[in-house]
């Protein structure tokens, strides 16, 4: 079942990486008023943070992965999409709305057929059933935000103000946190080395101060690992919910054995 084992390790990795929950505040609040008042390290930390406070919109590259997708923490609720961009057939969906999960897979024609899925369905996770929670593609109550980028951004080594919008300078992925973090560092079989020690990053904040994209790229080769994160529509009505009856489906045995394990 090598197409479960690789769905598998695609949403533990996701169940680090995504999260919904803190208590909102609003949206259109304005994160800092005068720039030049803060240091550029700490203005970019409170951006990040402010990500769990608000809706957004997201899209992200991490190397082959393609990520889109929208979170509300104001209603405890996210959905990501992840597609192998070396793989066009291989995509899931991953909804949480509350304390409720559900997925949605699509393997390609051949696969599909075989293991009885399809790719316009959510299949509701059975919470009560799941014995490591850390195989829940959102992690509930968690309180970072989709992408970790407040854990990525706890390594910043230094950071440098260029305009009131935009921002460069180094990551220590040592010192980072979360799973984007993990997969551009430890993830990658430590192939940076001592590099992952001072990683370039730019960064963009919109007029309000809130984080409009960053992108972090180091290594050549076979040993580059990179990141471009674009996040948009902040404290805009999410319109997440809960799945009509008509758009679910049961889930295949072989999934539902993997969040038994």
């Amino acid at each position: 079942m090598p197409r479960f084992a690789v769905a598998g390790m695609a949403v533990l990795a996701i169940a680090a990486l995504t999260a919904a929950a803190c208590d909102a505040t609003s949206g259109g609040q304005t994160l800092a008023s005068s720039p030049s008042a803060v240091s550029p390290q700490d203005t970019l930390l409170t951006a990040a943070a402010a990500l769990n406070a608000a809706s957004y919109e997201v899209a992200a590259d991490i190397d082959h992965w393609r990520f889109k997708g929208r979170v509300d923490p104001t209603v405890k609720a996210a959905e990501l999409e992840l597609k192998d961009t070396d793989d066009q057939e291989y995509s899931i969906a991953m909804l949480q709305v509350g304390a409720e999960n559900w997925l949605k897979m699509d393997f390609g024609p051949g696969d599909n057929k075989d293991f009885g899925l399809r790719p316009d369905r959510w299949m509701k996770i059975d919470t009560k059933t799941v014995r490591n929670i850390a195989k829940l593609p959102f992690v509930p109550q968690a309180t970072l935000d989709v992408l970790g980028v407040s854990g990525l951004l706890s390594g910043l080594s230094n950071a440098v103000r260029i305009d009131p919008t935009h921002y460069s300078g180094t990551i220590d992925l040592h010192k980072s946190a979360g799973v984007a973090a993990f997969y551009l560092g430890e993830g990658n079989g430590k192939v940076l080395g001592d590099k992952a020690a001072a990683v370039p990053f730019t960064a963009t904040l919109d007029e309000q101060g809130r984080l409009a994209g960053i992108t972090l790229a180091a290594g050549e080769g076979d040993t580059r690992v990179s990141l471009s994160l674009t996040l948009s529509k902040h404290g805009a009505p999410s319109g997440l919910t809960k799945p009509a009856a008509n758009a679910t489906a049961p889930f295949p045995s072989e999934l539902n054995a993997f969040f038994r394990e």
